[in-house]
């Protein structure tokens, strides 16, 4: 029984016709090997790097580095477009002038190196031959790998996925269906271990692309485990789950005790993050299944774009990569870390912000007012003149003002005095009031002329009468002596 030949994947990806899209099971080596092999027999391969193709421009600039565009960079899908449908520029197999003894001297070396991969000299050789023949004349198409492919685009809103699917089909399709017998072929091959596999192909059954596996591939690598490194790091995000966190808790199935959430920040020209998922499993086998759950779920939001990261039930049997997500992740399922609609209130009035049920009361100014309650305007149903923010007596009801003089005089009656005819024997001495206007307390009215002295609140309250009593009589001292006598004329 012989096993897979690679040799007919390649024959595959010479084919103009579609799906264009192809899944390769395989660590970041597995793919940039293929690259080698495609580039052996003749196809124009180029890889880009899943983290630098996390958001939009970040696939602009990789794909124009990785495939020269010229000028200046590429600002929309449009402009990508045109320029992946060109790609005239790049040193293809076409460009290989003669196809007769240049193209056999290159077939024969093509086919000496894959002797080995393929087994046998006489298949090395016959496959030489054809590699001759294509390097010498057709152009043989052009391949774009991409390596880590469950992050291509994933910082991204689904609908620049389906931008990128669109942009592929339709160069695609205009060079199989070219007048030219022998246009070459456009594919891109998206490599990832299997659980990036599934992560990454529901996202693309969410766009409805088409897509096939990689079969004819044995990796050498399936999966390569990831430390924590230096250019990525987690952090929690928002406690409360969003509407991508409950459609992915409402789809998680069997087998998974909890769904913990979390952002990988990328240190470089771009931090976008990316929305990660920490499956809690308690098998191993159920990786894969729980991904492509789990993504295909969140995955229908358009801002669903997420990869999955099972995580060990075992503590001690997880890596720094899943330890580090575990530290600085967000629990959303089954119990979240913070309720996504906390139970309103029966008392709370619409549009009121929710108060904790039992909240720790302020420590109150020497006032009686608490630290966090602002001091409010004059209330209707308060006094006038009568203090918010203290229990004391008001200062401005000891400075009442009357209508007889400037100064209240010694014999004045007490406001709070009891009725003259009122039986002494029920008078209660111990809760008499002392009357606020006593003549020690007594200042000028606020309703005398200009002349009378104002009021200093800065002053002491005992020490006003004298003071104004000595201003009042240098005013009038002051009057006497500079009144104008009337003229004799």
């Amino acid at each position: 029984m012989t096993g897979p030949d690679p040799l007919a994947e390649v024959a595959r990806l010479r084919d103009p016709a579609g799906p264009w899209l192809h899944l390769l099971w395989g660590a970041p080596s597995d793919a940039r090997q293929f690259g080698w092999l495609l580039a052996r027999e003749g196809l124009v391969a180029r890889v880009l790097r899943g983290p630098c193709v996390r958001t939009t421009f970040g696939l602009y600039d990789e794909a124009a580095a990785a495939l020269q565009f010229p000028g200046d960079l590429v600002e929309d899908w449009p402009a990508f477009r045109s320029l992946l449908g060109d790609l005239s520029w790049l040193p293809g197999p076409g460009g290989v002038a003669g196809g007769g003894a240049a193209g056999g001297v290159a077939g024969g070396a093509a086919g000496g190196a894959t002797r080995d991969a393929v087994g046998g000299a006489a298949g090395g050789a016959a496959r030489g031959g054809a590699a001759g023949d294509a390097v010498g004349g057709a152009v043989g198409g052009h391949v774009l790998v991409v390596t880590r492919a469950s992050l291509l685009l994933a910082a991204a809103p689904r609908s620049d996925l389906a931008s990128f699917v669109a942009a592929v089909v339709s160069v695609a399709t205009a060079r199989a269906t070219s007048s030219r017998a022998d246009g070459p072929a456009l594919h891109v091959v998206l490599a990832d271990d299997a659980v990036g596999l599934a992560t990454l192909r529901a996202r693309l059954v969410a766009v409805r692309a088409g897509m096939r596996d990689v079969v004819a591939w044995r990796p050498e690598e399936p999966a390569v485990p990831r430390g924590a490194g230096g250019r990525t790091a987690f952090r929690a995000g928002p406690a409360a789950p969003d509407e991508v966190d409950e459609a992915a808790s409402a789809a998680v199935p069997d087998g998974v005790r909890e769904l913990r959430r979390a952002w990988e920040e990328y240190h470089g020209p771009a931090t976008d993050p990316v929305r990660t998922y920490g499956a809690v499993l308690e098998r191993a086998d159920l990786a894969v299944p729980v991904a492509g759950a789990l993504a295909g779920a969140a995955a229908a939001l358009e801002e669903g774009a997420c990869v999955v990261l099972p995580v060990h039930a075992d503590a001690a049997a997880r890596g720094e990569r899943e330890a580090a997500f575990v530290a600085a992740s967000a629990v959303v399922w089954p119990a979240p870390t913070v309720p996504a609609h906390p139970p309103p209130d029966e008392d709370q009035a619409p549009g009121e912000l929710h108060a904790p049920s039992d909240p720790t009361p302020a420590p109150a100014l020497p006032g009686g007012r608490p630290h966090d309650q602002p001091a409010p305007c004059q209330d209707p149903d308060t006094a006038p003149g009568a203090d918010l923010g203290t229990t004391e007596p008001p200062v401005d009801g000891e400075l009442a003002p009357t209508a007889k003089s400037a100064i209240e005089p010694r014999n004045a009656e007490p406001r709070n005095a009891e009725p003259r005819n009122a039986d002494p024997s029920r008078a209660t001495p111990s809760r008499a009031m002392p009357s606020r206007a006593t003549p020690s307390r007594a200042i000028p009215s606020r309703a005398t002329p200009s002349r009378a002295t104002p009021t200093c609140s800065c002053l002491p309250t005992r020490g006003r009468p004298r003071l104004a009593r000595q201003i009042a009589g240098n005013n009038s001292a002051t009057n006497r002596g500079t009144t104008r006598r009337p003229s004799s004329r």
